[in-house]
């Protein structure tokens, strides 16, 4: 892994979006040492839940139809695994742990309205590297085979999101959220998404949703012409980010500056995150080690053009609030809301540099090591 030096702030006169939230330049560390970051943007950034590679977790079974752990890409130094399967993500799983980073932004964002306890604990229990936790990495590796991936291999934007589906619906004792997954590029089809939301027998209990949708905003990089679109969708407040998004790794993308998307990189490794019963249980070392301060920030013309959007709605207003967003941002350039479900044909272009592929044929992550 190389260790990259912290970017400076090369705008400083442009505010930083994220989420709803604007960090402006009055408030920077004028030190010459400094990089010029606003210190309340590096405070909000160490509240984010940063989850990366780990190892020696409980195993995960490989299958005769996948990758071997033996394989020479797998082999770590200092770090052997069973002939038989995977006790490590390193160099596969960053599509995965960017994921896990925007459903943690969207449940930590619900537990918070609902005002409970212990909600660093919580997310570290419904996260840890263990298959008694919700949300583990093992729960994205078992729902993963339903959808083509077996252990060891690389996860792309539709599997991701509908292993998330799949967690928050059968691994949670008492689900938070439902998910919708968009079926076609940036299309949400109100009909399908009142159907998840709304109870069956109450047409005022909206239930709380994480609406995720894949997309392909190019064919090799993004085109320019959908860089306004990305910083607007990361700005408004609504969003929980993208997961995906850089050529041969995936990232989590939470604010905007300009051209820059920032975003935290998963390919550290570290030791599992314990699984723990009783919450009392998890300790400030535990808890570092989901938290970072550091900035890393990415030009939207470096990117690939693969990712997975993610907004979370928590009342039928916010679904208004969505539609109206989208229809009159930029962001009407990538994401598109129906009544109805259409058939659409593939839309595709050379000339322009864009292809919409969809959801369930969106590109797929080769992760490396950095």
């Amino acid at each position: 892994m190389i260790w990259i030096s912290e970017p400076r702030n090369e705008e400083p006169s442009l505010a930083i979006q994220t989420f709803g939230r604007s960090f402006k330049s009055n408030n920077i560390d004028d030190s010459p040492d400094s990089n010029q970051w606003p210190e309340d943007f590096r405070e909000y950034i160490s509240r984010l839940y940063w989850l990366t590679y780990r190892t020696d977790f409980e195993p995960i079974a490989s299958t005769p139809t996948g990758p071997s752990p033996h394989s020479l890409k797998y082999l770590i130094r200092g770090h052997i695994q069973p002939a038989n399967a995977f006790t490590s993500d390193i160099g596969w799983g960053c599509m995965v742990r960017s994921s896990q980073c925007l459903l943690a932004a969207c449940l930590s964002r619900r537990m918070s309205e609902l005002r409970v306890d212990n909600i660093d604990s919580r997310i570290m229990q419904i996260f840890a590297d263990h298959p008694n936790a919700p949300a583990s990495f093992h729960s994205f590796a078992e729902f993963g085979t339903s959808y083509g991936k077996n252990p060891g291999e690389w996860f792309g934007p539709a599997a991701a999101a509908r292993c998330i589906q799949r967690i928050c619906s059968e691994k949670m004792n008492k689900p938070l959220i439902k998910v919708y997954v968009a079926s076609d590029g940036g299309d949400i089809v109100e009909q399908d998404l009142m159907a998840v939301s709304f109870d069956k027998n109450s047409a005022e209990s909206f239930f709380p949703t994480l609406v995720l949708v894949g997309l392909r905003l190019g064919i090799e990089a993004i085109n320019p012409m959908y860089w306004k679109s990305l910083s607007e969708l990361l700005s408004f407040k609504l969003s929980v980010g993208i997961a995906g998004g850089r050529p041969a790794s995936s990232h989590y993308f939470y604010a905007a500056q300009g051209n820059k998307l920032f975003y935290l990189d998963p390919h550290f490794a570290k030791p599992r995150l314990p699984y723990y019963e009783n919450l009392s249980d998890y300790t400030d070392e535990d808890l570092a080690s989901v938290r970072t301060d550091r900035i890393n920030n990415l030009d939207m013309k470096d990117m690939d053009p693969s990712m997975l959007v993610g907004f979370y709605l928590s009342s039928a207003e916010d679904c208004i609030e969505l539609k109206h967003f989208i229809n009159e941002s930029s962001c009407s350039k990538i994401l598109h809301v129906s009544e109805r479900s259409v058939k659409f044909s593939r839309r595709g272009s050379t000339i322009d540099g864009f292809i919409d592929l969809g959801v369930d044929s969106a590109g797929e992550y080769e992760c490396e090591e950095e």
